[in-house]
């Protein structure tokens, strides 16, 4: 105790109990699955759709995994160094993102150099992943099509919920059509890799 006078003696004490809860959880009905994503129809329904859901994710996992593996090889069988004023201005680009996210009693220096030491392997490997598919992007002529350019726009109209045409108006132009079509391209570029190299997830 606190107070040495109540150290060793015993106390009663008498308590009210002035209200009793019980959280009570939803049926798991048609209903239920109704509120929790309006587009199903049934229970079932949910429930195939959370499968499918997870299914795409393990299997997007699975195949990050892979590709990193794919790398990891052929950086193994071709090394080489990349500039280095290439990864400081990959590491800065890294830290004015994260200059946006900070709050005003953040020790910028500190941080800053934190990301430096912390980040630059990264960085490089960034860098030499990067030159890899350009790389095989150039060998192989890799372009993007219009019809794939007008799939992806569908795709991730789908994704987020919003008309095809409201998608497009924003990426469909300028800077992020070209950041598109090159994630398009790099993605070719990691297929080709993944068919010509025996490479599996642990």
């Amino acid at each position: 105790f606190g107070d040495a006078d109540l150290a060793g003696t015993s106390r009663s004490f008498h308590v009210q109990v002035k209200e009793v809860k019980e959280r009570l959880l939803p049926d798991s009905d048609d209903n239920f699955a109704k509120r929790i994503d309006p587009e199903v129809a049934s229970l079932l329904e949910l429930r195939l759709r959370i499968r499918e859901q997870l299914n795409a994710e393990e299997e997007s996992r699975y195949r990050r995994e892979v590709d990193e593996k794919i790398i990891d090889a052929v950086l193994a069988g071709n090394p080489f160094e990349v500039p280095g004023v290439m990864v400081d201005n990959y590491l800065e680009s890294l830290i004015e993102e994260d200059r946006r996210q900070r709050d005003a009693s953040t020790d910028h220096e500190a941080r800053d150099q934190a990301i430096r030491e912390g980040y630059r392997d990264a960085a490089e490997r960034t860098i030499r992943r990067y030159f890899i598919l350009d790389a095989v992007r150039r060998q192989e002529k890799l372009i993007v099509t219009r019809e794939e350019f007008d799939e992806r726009v569908r795709a991730i109209a789908a994704q987020v919920g919003k008309p095809e045409a409201e998608v497009r108006a924003i990426v469909g132009q300028g800077r992020r059509r070209a950041n598109l079509e090159s994630d398009l391209l790099d993605e070719k570029a990691m297929a080709l890799l993944r068919e010509r190299t025996a490479v599996t997830a642990a």
